[in-house]
């Protein structure tokens, strides 16, 4: 893979995201539906109840999440009800808080949308 980028559908839904990790590797993430993604060798796993996305199981945990006013992610927990990650906005979504208390980041955070590290962007 010499060119990373972002691969969109038809319908301008992104389905691959090409990054390079610290080491220098690179790593690809599918995003397959809303229900699953691969990133790197990574099963996420999504839950919902109706539009309300509840929980991300990885191969390693379970996160439950619990949203804010704004849908974003606010509090995540673990599956025996302790804080897992603590997150908190400005206005515009620049963080405030982002506490990693255990488990793996949230990557859907202010509005619930993916942050992209490469770009800065929601």
């Amino acid at each position: 893979m010499s060119e990373l980028g972002w691969y969109y559908d038809h319908k301008g839904k992104r389905t691959i995201k090409e990054t390079v990790e610290g080491a220098g590797l690179p790593k690809k993430t599918y995003y397959v539906n809303k229900y699953f993604n691969k990133e790197g060798t990574t099963d996420k796993r999504f839950f919902y109840v109706g539009d309300l996305k509840v929980m991300t199981d990885t191969d390693s945990n379970q996160k439950y999440h619990h949203e804010d006013h704004l849908t974003g992610m606010s509090v995540d927990t673990d599956s025996l009800g302790n804080l897992a990650q603590l997150q908190d906005y400005y206005p515009f979504g620049d963080v405030r808080i982002d506490d990693l208390v255990s488990g793996e980041d949230n990557d859907y955070k202010f509005t619930g949308k993916e942050k992209d590290d490469e770009t800065g962007l929601y």
